[in-house]
């Protein structure tokens, strides 16, 4: 059976990385990689997902979203616009955090709930920026372009928590859970702030919650990951881990350069390959975040190592 894995290559597509912020001295890497899923690219509709990632000298910042593909009721014949959404929020979390955690810690009391109104802040403005005081119109707005699940790790030298609203799957160490959050999205909490009149008396939906948290020296591994995953996680797990804890690591400055090992071992892999042609895998896009602990000397990664792994991120490669 042929394999499909130049149809499905998956790519590296991140918010927030930049070449100067790639300085990290703490004893991980991490790296990932989005691809639209095969429904989608059948309808010819956006890849909804967005994947931001951070680095500076102590602290790592890494989010998965996942833009909600329907939409508002009023709106015809129309998959949604919420890859917006998706891109945006993440983006402006990951700065907000940074913001935050310039003057406080992880621990600091209320740093959830500070970081989740300051996020939600942040949208009403915009909403309001572009309509004023139109409820319905915010309220259309909203559902289109600003429904999106979120996943959150962030990492310093001596704390570390993950967080989330919505579904996906979250792995720590030698756990893999699946987050059965379907519907739940931060942005809903938008609807009573900026469209009172028909939301004043809804029930208020659930805003962040906290998935795990401890000391940095504790962790092994995050994986964070939107529901396109689902399958793959249920039927080839421990192929999945493996990989995680058996790939050969190319990095640089805590940069992960995964993609020729995540081809290699999962897309190239007989058993997924077969499935993936089967079952048309991932019918959904499919996005991840994968952060390892590494030594110091696995750090040391040579400029010729580097480039070779580039190269060997090409679409074409055998």
């Amino acid at each position: 059976m042929s394999n499909r894995w130049n149809e499905i290559p998956f790519t590296y597509h991140f918010i927030n990385l930049t070449i100067s912020n790639c300085t990290n001295k703490l004893p991980f890497v991490v790296g990932g990689a989005t691809q639209q899923g095969t429904t989608h690219i059948f309808d010819n509709s956006n890849n909804q997902d967005a994947v931001s990632l951070f680095l500076s000298d102590n602290l790592i910042i890494g989010i998965v979203c996942d833009g909600c593909t329907s939409t508002h009721d009023e709106i015809r014949n129309s998959y949604s616009n919420n890859e917006i959404g998706s891109k945006l929020i993440s983006f402006n979390l990951s700065n907000i955090i940074q913001n935050y955690l310039s003057e406080n810690k992880i621990y600091d009391n209320g740093f959830l709930e500070n970081i989740e109104t300051s996020l939600l802040q942040r949208l009403a403005t915009i909403i309001d920026l572009q309509l004023a005081n139109d409820e319905k119109a915010k309220e259309i707005f909203i559902y289109d372009y600003l429904m999106t699940t979120i996943l959150c790790f962030i990492i310093t030298e001596k704390d570390f928590i993950v967080f989330s609203c919505g579904d996906g799957i979250i792995g720590i160490n030698d756990n893999i859970q699946s987050l059965m959050e379907n519907g739940t999205y931060l942005s809903s909490l938008l609807l009573p702030k900026c469209c009172p009149s028909a939301y004043v008396n809804s029930e208020p939906p659930s805003g962040f919650v906290i998935n795990y948290k401890g000391n940095t020296s504790e962790l092994q591994y995050i994986l964070l990951a939107t529901d396109g995953f689902t399958e793959l996680i249920d039927k080839f797990q421990t192929k999945l881990k493996n990989f995680i804890f058996n790939s050969t690591i190319k990095a640089k400055d805590g940069y992960d350069f995964i993609l020729p090992e995540f081809r290699k071992n999962i897309l190239k892999d007989e058993d997924i390959s077969k499935y993936s042609t089967l079952t048309n895998w991932p019918k959904d896009d499919a996005s991840f975040l994968l952060l390892r602990r590494v030594s110091q000397d696995d750090r040391l990664v040579s400029s010729e190592n580097i480039n070779k792994g580039i190269e060997d991120d090409t679409i074409n490669s055998n």
